[in-house]
């Protein structure tokens, strides 16, 4: 059996990747399957592409989630695998702040609302 360990165990991300950081809108509108765009950008994972998000994001969105609304939680397993998900307090010094109902009801209408052009 031969195991090759490379950079301390851990692969380096390349700096030539272009990063793209999820908002909560967008977290909500793929666990939703809402949202094709998104969809494609986590499912088939671009490996020049780096999604990023931070655990209030996921929190928010998991938190504005309905009973009624059509998530499976395989599409969750498949966003840990492809994004990385960064702390919040560790990226601004703050605590996570408390979602109310207010809160998600408004991503809610921000994440579901469709764009006429």
């Amino acid at each position: 059996m031969r195991i090759e360990i490379r950079n301390g165990g851990f692969e380096q991300k390349s700096s030539q990747n272009k990063q793209v950081m999820l908002d909560s809108a967008a977290i909500l509108r793929y666990l939703m399957g809402n949202d094709e765009k998104i969809e494609t950008m986590v499912m088939c994972k671009n490996p020049s592409l780096d999604l990023e998000t931070t655990d209030k994001e996921v929190y928010d969105a998991l938190g504005s989630l309905r009973h009624y609304d059509n998530f499976k939680i395989n599409r969750l397993t498949k966003f840990f695998e492809n994004v990385d998900v960064h702390s919040f307090r560790q990226k601004t010094g703050n605590e996570k702040p408390v979602l109310t109902f207010e809160k998600a009801d408004a991503l809610r209408q921000s994440a579901l609302k469709t764009e006429k052009i």
